[in-house]
């Protein structure tokens, strides 16, 4: 029991003898708490990590070479301009399709409520993505490109055939 003693006043004398700023650390890292918020450990929609787009051998898988969905990808001008035609067309097609299933062919309509869902629901949209993917996008931005890459993309997915690429307006070479 003594030796025991002997031991905590050695090292309580070590740690009193640390300057402030370590003290401070110290403090720090032993009263370190972990976020338990289920919020933060939600994996997110984010960027290919930096170490593999810094691989010139690897970034050129990083990069759509068509059409884009989301954010990530958006500002890029060139695949802007390849794709968005497209996404346009799609969009309006799913509208369409939409339409007939749920508002008797009154597209407008059905393009109000399908913004509207995406509109409603955007708190939660963005809370799918990490924070530095949506730097520099409006609200009104991101509810815009996700309610049409989301139509586009539905679109896309209920029609994809490889040997009928022009019920997508695609021509496959």
């Amino acid at each position: 029991m003594v030796v025991l003693d002997f031991e905590r006043s050695k090292h309580y004398s070590f740690y009193h003898m640390a300057d402030e700023a370590n003290a401070a650390r110290l403090a720090q890292l032993v009263n370190q708490t972990f976020d338990e918020d289920n919020e933060t450990n939600t994996p997110k929609i984010q960027r290919v990590a930096l170490f593999l787009r810094q691989n010139r051998n690897f970034y050129k898988y990083c990069i759509p070479k068509m059409i884009s969905f989301g954010p990530i990808h958006n500002c890029n001008k060139k695949l802007r301009q390849q794709g968005q035609h497209l996404k346009s067309q799609w969009t309006s097609l799913y509208i369409e399709e939409y339409s007939k299933e749920a508002y008797n062919g009154n597209k407008q309509e059905a393009a109000y409520y399908l913004y509207g869902v995406v509109k409603s629901n955007i708190g939660e949209l963005k809370k799918q993505y990490h924070e530095d993917v949506l730097k520099g996008f409006t609200e009104e931005e991101l509810i815009w490109m996700l309610f049409e890459d989301g139509c586009s993309l539905l679109y896309y997915m209920d029609n994809v055939d490889s040997t009928r690429p022009e019920a997508l307006k695609l021509k496959l070479d």
